[in-house]
């Protein structure tokens, strides 16, 4: 539900919990940018990649949710997905793209 994002927001207010960067900031910079080069610029000076499926939105019109995430910290697969607010924790988009790569391995090895 949209609701969840809105009360992980209220609580973390953008911040990554694994590596503490503050993802609504670097949304609210490149959003003022008024050109794709100058936010290609600005996402280079960060950990954000800067190829791949997202960029291209990221240069055009940038959302918060191109920025960070709600994450659940007890994955669905795992039983996480009916969880209160305390299994959801912000991660900016590079974290939880680790996240994500990390748990998937390991369900792949679970299955072997």
């Amino acid at each position: 539900s949209t609701a969840r994002p809105v009360k992980v927001y209220d609580r973390d207010r953008g911040v990554c919990a694994a590596c503490g960067f503050d993802a609504h900031r670097l949304y609210r910079q490149i959003a003022a940018l008024a050109t794709g080069p100058e936010r290609m610029q600005a996402l280079q000076r960060t950990h954000y990649p800067t190829k791949g499926d997202r960029i291209g939105r990221l240069l055009r019109d940038p959302k918060e949710g191109d920025f960070w995430e709600a994450d659940h910290i007890l994955p669905v697969e795992e039983g996480g997905g009916e969880s209160d607010m305390s299994n959801l924790q912000t991660l900016c988009v590079p974290c939880h793209a680790d996240k994500t790569r990390r748990q998937a391995q390991s369900s792949k090895e679970r299955k072997r």
